[in-house]
């Protein structure tokens, strides 16, 4: 039946239209929320330097150089070192141009206290102990592992009854042996405890020698006099051996010192 539409008919119509397309209207979604920040882990600290413990004096310690190092000198040892002599005092090994003047343990490291040959200053050196497997090895600088560490060393010969032949002069550097003579140094036994029996190349030589703990001292020479044409060589031997008071052996080599500066180092030959 087709007829008017009531009023109230209309207004039912009329807000059925105005609500259905807010109904139908979808609600708004909210941003997604940031993912969190990764937590910043903080790196472990350093585990503390602990020192090995060691009775350092009297202790002997060398590296090898490199074989690449070609500046060591004819007949040289190719090592170097030093030694940790009693109440601080240092010798140097194969390292004539500076001298030891003192060493000191310092918070757990070892520093050495040199001077220089010409007496113009000192300078210090630091070393850091370490244990590489059960052998102490000590580090230059102050962290351990460096592969230039050095090692405990030792003599591998006696001092007496063995030939030695000098192979570096302090201020020697533009002298040689006459050619074609030997020069040598033995030590033996003798009713006062030690004699010295040698050549520097034109004239043979004994003295009396007194030795102690570390310590050597040549009494005076016996031989002709120094003459010839090649005498310089020799008679800066003699001399250097006279300042000698101090000795330290390594391997097969014998050091001489007066003090703590170097004056003369031997090569070894086995005598029979």
């Amino acid at each position: 039946m087709n007829g008017p539409v009531s009023p109230v008919v209309r207004a039912l119509l009329i807000g059925v239209v105005l609500v259905l397309p807010t109904a139908c209207r979808s609600t708004p979604q909210e941003p997604p929320a940031p993912p969190a920040p990764e937590p910043v882990v903080e790196p472990a600290p350093e585990p503390a330097y602990v020192p090995p413990e060691a009775d350092w004096t009297g202790t002997l310690w060398t590296r090898d150089y490199p074989p690449d190092r070609v500046s060591v000198g004819a007949g040289r040892p190719r090592y170097e070192g030093f030694y940790l002599m009693p109440e601080g005092r240092l010798l140097l090994v194969n390292d004539n141009e500076v001298s030891g003047a003192a060493w000191e343990v310092r918070d757990g490291r070892i520093v050495l206290t040199v001077q220089s040959s010409s007496g113009s200053g000192t300078s210090q050196r630091l070393l850091t102990p370490w244990d590489d497997g059960g052998v102490i090895r000590l580090a230059p600088g102050e962290e351990p592992g460096d592969p230039g560490s050095f090692g405990p060393d030792r003599s591998e010969l006696d001092l007496v009854m063995n030939l030695w032949h000098p192979v570096w002069l302090r201020d020697g550097e533009r002298l040689r042996p006459p050619p074609g003579r030997e020069v040598f140094l033995m030590l033996l036994p003798s009713p006062g405890g030690l004699s010295a029996r040698g050549s520097g190349g034109i004239n043979h030589f004994t003295a009396e020698v007194e030795q102690t703990e570390g310590g050597i001292r040549f009494g005076p020479m016996t031989s002709p006099a120094v003459t010839g044409d090649d005498v310089g060589y020799e008679r800066l031997y003699r001399s250097l051996l006279g300042d000698t008071d101090t000795f330290l052996q390594v391997r097969t080599d014998l050091f001489f010192y007066a003090g703590t500066l170097p004056t003369v180092i031997l090569r070894n030959e086995i005598y029979d």
